[in-house]
């Protein structure tokens, strides 16, 4: 039977699932607006192509003042989007810090329910609650200037509209199709700020979770890194999957990752209740065809673990962000031979 808190970190794993892809439509549908609005400078160039008659040199498309005009608006439009992205963002780490808050204590609290509902009532007494607004300052949501704001608003809109030029002058002067260029590099942006904000999302919740054991520490100890052992997963995270983290570290998962923290509580373990024990991530891949082992892992990496080249707790790395600070994944071919 599966350990009432797991079941309880899956739950609530889904549930953040569910609250993220609802965000992720509401970027997507206003997005698809800011297309729109870029079609009249798209068709012009359109038709400067169709009266040139012929293929156009990279030089020829730089020059065209449409191509100015079109930079410019994108930049116009996608920036304004991304001042709406950030509204929506904030909102959203909001909830997530609500939601973490009570979360976190609550899976503290299965460990002691249903058998020792007292403990838990006293646990619940004592324990220490920051308060909302300390938590939006920690990670940086209420200074405008932060680079988790200028992520979006500072950058997206410049930076689309830099790619559109580039991509338009090498892309016509290949035959290419405007239209094409133009939604392939918008989808770009919106993947980006997709990235973006979920990533923040997934931010909020975790520090607030640290935020929550590291104020009581006297009753949780440390927390365990859960993964979610399926195809999607990187190996970076089956390789953290079940290690033991102190109360003053963040879980601190790639861009998108879906990893939680379970809390270790000393005082479950005194009165003989079972800490949660995750299955052996290592295991579990090694169960798992070659190719779907080199499907999760990529070839190269796989071949050098396979070959005893690598151990399997060096397939994971760290590196630093600029709005998260450390942060981990997967290591390349490189740094993988690098390690020998």
């Amino acid at each position: 039977m599966p350990h009432p808190v797991l079941d309880a970190a899956e739950s609530f794993k889904a549930a953040a699932r569910r609250r993220e892809t609802q965000v992720m439509r509401q970027l997507a549908e206003t997005y698809a607006s800011t297309n729109r609005e870029l079609r009249a400078e798209i068709n012009a160039i359109v038709e400067l192509i169709r009266v040139q008659g012929r293929r156009m040199t990279t030089d020829e498309v730089r020059r065209l003042a449409a191509l100015d005009t079109l930079a410019r608006r994108t930049q116009e439009v996608v920036t304004q989007y991304a001042r709406y992205a950030d509204d929506v963002m904030l909102e959203a780490m909001r909830v997530e810090i609500a939601i973490a808050m009570r979360e976190s204590e609550a899976l503290v609290l299965q460990y002691f329910t249903p058998t020792h509902r007292r403990v838990a009532q006293e646990i619940v007494a004592s324990w220490v609650r920051l308060p909302t607004q300390a938590i939006e300052t920690l990670i940086g949501m209420t200074n405008p200037a932060s680079p988790l704001h200028t992520a979006l608003v500072g950058r997206l809109g410049q930076e689309v509209a830099d790619h559109m030029i580039d991509r338009m002058v090498q892309g016509i002067a290949q035959g290419k199709n405007p239209r094409v260029i133009a939604q392939q590099v918008m989808g770009e942006g919106l993947t980006w700020s997709m990235t973006t904000v979920r990533t923040a999302q997934l931010n909020a919740y975790r520090y607030t979770t640290r935020e929550n054991y590291r104020l009581n520490r006297d009753v949780v100890s440390a927390w365990k890194w859960l993964a979610t052992l399926d195809n999607r997963t990187c190996v970076s995270c089956l390789v953290m999957h079940g290690t033991v983290h102190g109360v003053d570290e963040v879980l601190n998962d790639h861009h998108n990752g879906r990893c939680s923290a379970i809390p270790i509580v000393p005082l479950a373990a005194r009165l003989g209740i079972a800490e949660v024990e995750l299955p052996s991530a290592e295991a579990w891949i090694r169960r798992k065809s070659e190719k779907k082992q080199q499907e999760i892992m990529g070839l190269g990496v796989w071949s050098e673990w396979t070959s005893g080249n690598v151990q399997w707790e060096q397939l994971t790395t760290t590196y630093e962000d600029p709005i998260y600070g450390t942060m981990r994944r997967a290591p390349t071919l490189r740094q993988v031979r690098a390690m020998q």
